[in-house]
């Protein structure tokens, strides 16, 4: 691994908790009437989620030269090479890493299917990628999701077909692999443990309740995962920036998916008590520290020692703005989300841990 490639995976897992917090808006076919739903507006969309403070933006290429520039330098740039439906009505490739690199991009993400008649041409897009990527050093990020044909096409989260999903990763050489929860622990711990590049977690299968889905991410981090990158359960939310702030305290802060910040750590615009940038401000960047490759569910988050001063004080004052908003954390998530239907639901199937649409983040 180049130097190149380790500068642009420290920038993904910047946090000092060594954990990614990434927003995906880079949903756009198989979704219905896109003039409803949380990226209706996808200029607008964008703004709401980066002022959220993610670690980073997943979107399209065009996606990117259109609503990009006012935030550059807020979070990291990811762009999203591919885009297909679960049953193959559409399927194509959006970009190369050279378009990715020349939009300023700190790596390139692929989402595939896999099972099916077109799994050999998924695993193909995919391993293309990584080797048109090596000359840049740019890492690639593998969404993976697993279909099930038994009766109509759908994405599937089973720990059998999670643990497949992963192996495709691992024997393409991706640098990060994003899958969904399996809706086990122990199972997801295993798959893990075993796999010797960071594994960070889709936002679905979607909960019926924002506490749920936190409650997800928190056994997947104790499974071991390194974070999320999570797309309508945020943007589907009334509450986006609420919403957001919930996610990042719980990937970032270790705090409990059943408690909730209080009103000047989540409604605040200047960003007080949120421990995420301010709108409009910078992110700090690391130094050329690239997060641990292999690294057991017990192993501790990178150290920051040999990071630039100016980033340790950035993540000072982070950590400061962290503590404020712990000391207010006692009341219940639930009490805002739990009775209130998630916008943009999809259409529950057979199998508990399904959806209907790829992208489930």
């Amino acid at each position: 691994m180049g130097l190149g490639l380790d500068v642009r995976l420290s920038r993904l897992f910047s946090h000092a908790s060594g954990n990614l917090f990434g927003i995906a808006v880079d949903h756009f076919v198989g979704y219905g009437n896109v003039r409803e739903g949380g990226l209706s507006n996808l200029p607008e969309a964008v703004a709401r989620c980066v002022s959220a403070g993610p670690d980073t933006m997943t979107m399209t290429p065009g996606t990117a030269k259109s609503c990009w520039p006012p935030h550059v330098g807020k979070a990291s740039l990811i762009v999203q090479a591919s885009y297909w439906t679960p049953d193959d009505r559409i399927r194509d490739r959006l970009a190369t890493p050279a378009d990715a690199v020349r939009l300023g991009a700190d790596a390139l993400a692929v989402a595939i299917g896999v099972r099916g008649g077109t799994e050999g041409d998924f695993i193909r897009w995919l391993s293309d990628a990584v080797r048109d990527a090596a000359p840049y050093e740019l890492p690639v990020v593998a969404h993976i999701y697993p279909r099930d044909y038994s009766d109509e096409v759908r994405i599937v989260f089973t720990p059998e077909e999670i643990a497949y999903a992963v192996r495709v990763g691992i024997e393409t050489g991706v640098d990060v692999i994003k899958v969904g929860y399996p809706g086990d622990q122990g199972a997801f711990a295993e798959i893990i443990a075993g796999c010797p590049v960071p594994v960070v977690m889709a936002g679905g299968p979607k909960e019926p309740t924002l506490v749920g889905a936190l409650e997800q991410m928190a056994a997947g981090l104790r499974a071991g995962a390194r974070g999320a990158v999570v797309g309508r359960n945020i943007w589907g939310e009334d509450n986006l920036e609420h919403a957001a702030r919930a996610y990042a305290a719980v990937l970032h802060d270790g705090v409990s998916p059943n408690e909730r910040a209080c009103a000047a750590c989540t409604g605040g615009a200047d960003g007080v008590g949120t421990g995420v940038p301010a709108a409009g401000e910078a992110r700090p960047r690391p130094g050329p520290l690239a997060p641990q490759r292999c690294r057991s569910q017990d192993a501790k988050p990178p150290s920051t020692a040999t990071r630039s001063t100016s980033w340790q004080a950035g993540q000072a004052a982070r950590s400061a703005r962290s503590a404020s908003r712990s000391a207010c954390l006692r009341r219940s998530i639930s009490s805002d989300f739990s009775l209130r239907p998630r916008a943009g639901s999809l259409r529950a199937v057979s199998s508990p841990r399904s959806c209907e649409m790829v992208h489930a983040s």
